[in-house]
């Protein structure tokens, strides 16, 4: 059995551990008094996603990892179901990091907050409907 560095790379779960433990070292280095924490990994998933798609379309059909690139291109850097899952938890996180927040804001700023949330949701539908 031999070692195939390409398809290693370009497996999903490589690249998603990856591109977490590197997320999670870049969101604890500090820039003056700025870190970027968790959302370090959001970051970091870009520049691999990047760097992983161009290494794979610029795979030559000779070498030993093209069946692995080809495959990378066609499907996606992750799979369509690992994408949906991880969005659903990321979203779940941000509301549930913006819940503990919300009672003081509908107290300073009562019903024009809901209703400012509501507008802001309806017109991104509306523009994503009429653009579609």
């Amino acid at each position: 059995m031999q070692f195939n560095l390409a398809a290693w790379i370009m497996n999903p779960f490589v690249l998603m551990m990856i591109t977490v433990f590197l997320g999670m070292f870049f969101g604890k280095i500090k820039f003056d008094k700025f870190t970027f924490g968790v959302s370090g990994c959001l970051f970091v998933g870009l520049v691999i996603g990047w760097w992983v798609y161009g290494l794979a379309k610029a795979f030559p059909k000779t070498e030993l990892g093209y069946k692995e690139a080809l495959k990378l291109i066609k499907s996606g850097v992750i799979d369509k179901g690992f994408f949906t899952l991880f969005l659903i938890l990321f979203i779940a996180a941000v509301g549930l990091l913006a819940a503990k927040d919300i009672g003081v804001i509908i107290k300073k700023y009562g019903s024009k907050f809901i209703i400012l949330g509501f507008l802001i949701t309806f017109v991104g539908a509306m523009a994503t409907y009429g653009m579609a």
